[in-house]
């Protein structure tokens, strides 16, 4: 499991037990590429995303996990105060438009 939180310098990442930082061996790459060689590409990967982290900080997790080449990962909005989440879903990329179809 995953956690994306928010904070007041940014979103703070954190894989199983393990925070995420900027150093060779605690980088996020780093740490999902760990992921990967334990379970393989298809290991499931629960995200839990704060409601207040922007989609950038997600879009950019998604993207380093697509590195990884972790291929089961789920992402869930969660909202404390409420105590509910709702899956967040991505859908194939499409040209900007108005009218999408």
């Amino acid at each position: 499991m995953a956690h994306i939180d928010r904070t007041s310098s940014g979103a703070a990442i954190k894989v199983g037990s393990k925070r995420v930082g900027l150093s060779a061996t605690n980088n996020l790459l780093y740490v999902l590429n760990q992921v990967h060689d334990k379970g393989g590409s298809s290991t499931p990967l629960v995200v839990l995303v704060d409601a207040h982290v922007s989609f950038a900080d997600v879009w950019n997790f998604d993207g380093v996990a697509g590195k990884a080449q972790l291929s089961n990962v789920r992402y869930f909005v969660f909202n404390p105060e409420s105590k509910f989440m709702t899956e967040l879903k991505w859908g194939p990329t499409q040209p900007f438009s108005a009218n999408p179809k």
